[in-house]
């Protein structure tokens, strides 16, 4: 009789710590969405300064640094935009947008984007982007984006100085029936 009432207690225990689980992470959830929202306004009226004064600066080297802070913003929205993408693959609910992208594009967007630091740095960038590749993919463009901003975030800050990096994209198989983007 001990050991079934000891089993029922560390049930009903249980229960009440899943209980408190969902709780918890529904609050978290709620909090990021909230966040997201908030930050996404400000970020929104900086991006429309932005073209604002794209739309009167002359300077060339003013025009560029307008582009790195348009390209920075657009950034910042998406990872905001895959924030709230986690809270909704939590709930099940989350939204993938496809739509035919230019892969040089958005390398060339991304290598923009860091075009600061990588000059400070004197590191040269380049993106070698295989034939075989199609001039436009079927993928969602924001979380191509994020994936490759990251990886070339990421190569940046663990390259040393005057030292070249090499963005290899290629098609590639690992097994019969798909292929994959590398």
């Amino acid at each position: 009789v001990t050991l079934l009432k000891l089993a029922y207690t560390n049930y009903e225990r249980s229960e009440n710590l899943t209980k408190e689980a969902v709780k918890a992470a529904a609050s978290k959830d709620a909090f990021v969405s909230l966040l997201s929202q908030e930050i996404k306004n400000p970020l929104n009226a900086m991006n429309e300064n932005v073209e604002l004064l794209l739309k009167k600066t002359k300077d060339p080297n003013h025009v560029q640094k307008l582009l790195n802070i348009q390209l920075g913003g657009e950034v910042l929205l998406n990872l905001l935009k895959n924030f709230l993408d986690a809270v909704q693959l939590r709930s099940g609910l989350i939204n993938v947008s496809y739509s035919r992208v230019n892969l040089q594009d958005i390398i060339k967007k991304v290598f923009m984007l860091n075009s600061e630091t990588l000059r400070k740095s004197n590191i040269f960038a380049q993106a070698l982007i295989g034939q075989e590749i199609p001039k436009e993919l079927w993928a969602d463009s924001s979380k191509l984006v994020q994936v490759i901003m990251n990886l070339v975030s990421n190569v940046i800050k663990f390259t040393t100085k005057d030292e070249k990096i090499i963005l290899r994209a290629a098609w590639c198989k690992y097994d019969e029936t798909k292929e994959n983007l590398l």
